[in-house]
């Protein structure tokens, strides 16, 4: 039996620390036990102050990588910038911290990976705007800028296989992992603030708002949305 676990950022509306714990049986031909972790951490929070004019690394404690347009995959320094089209990849001792023109923020947890499909960002004309990102392993913190909060259709993010859709204008603060190697249709999503939908292969899953989880295993076609306090704890 094979475990795995991600620490992901958490959800700082939440009254203490908790951990929730996703946990999906595959078939005994595969013979193997996903567990991805959902680490809430009062602690996080976030510093607004001078964005630059496109995705920049704002904290990175250890080794994180970014793919190039040759394909290599480099070091990503603080402060460097990211372009639309990366590939961002934390190891397992290290996560990071993206800050974006509009006031996205994004945090990365140890053993992950996320494409920044798409960014524009015009303060002139947010409703032009968009943003598009994929995270395609691991874990995440979601912290909306101006572009999702004014406009939620200009938001796409996708977690494997799977959409989560912004269902109205304003803050939006939500968590989410997935295990692309284990379980790649499994995904854990914790919203602190707002509300979203998950879209599947199966259907879509509606409701899930502030202070509130979901947990859709592999083979689900659906799953429950429950609050937070509710979840089983690690």
């Amino acid at each position: 039996m094979r475990e795995k676990a991600f620490e992901i950022p958490g959800l700082a509306k939440t009254g203490s620390s908790k951990k929730v714990m996703m946990k999906a049986t595959k078939n005994s031909e595969a013979g193997m036990v996903l567990r991805v972790l959902l680490l809430v951490m009062v602690t996080a929070s976030f510093a607004v102050d001078a964005w630059a004019q496109a995705g920049y690394v704002h904290a990175s404690p250890g080794e994180v990588t970014i793919q190039n347009a040759a394909g290599a995959w480099v070091p990503l320094e603080v402060g460097a910038q990211i372009a639309p089209g990366s590939v961002i990849q934390t190891s397992g001792k290290a996560g990071t911290v993206l800050k974006f023109a509009d006031g996205l923020v994004i945090t990365l947890s140890p053993n992950s990976s996320l494409r920044i499909s798409e960014y524009q960002f015009d303060p002139n004309n947010v409703s032009a705007s968009r943003v598009s990102i994929a995270l395609l392993d691991g874990g995440m913190r979601f912290v909306a800028g101006a572009i999702a909060e004014l406009n939620p259709a200009a938001l796409r993010v996708s977690v494997g296989p799977n959409i989560i859709a912004p269902q109205a204008a304003g803050s939006l603060d939500f968590s989410a992992a997935t295990d692309a190697k284990g379980a790649p249709n499994s995904v854990v999503i914790a919203v602190a603030t707002g509300e979203v939908a998950l879209r599947t292969s199966s259907g879509e899953v509606t409701g899930i708002g502030s202070n509130q989880v979901v947990n859709l295993r592999p083979g689900q076609a659906s799953a429950s949305v429950i609050p937070l306090a509710a979840a089983p704890a690690a």
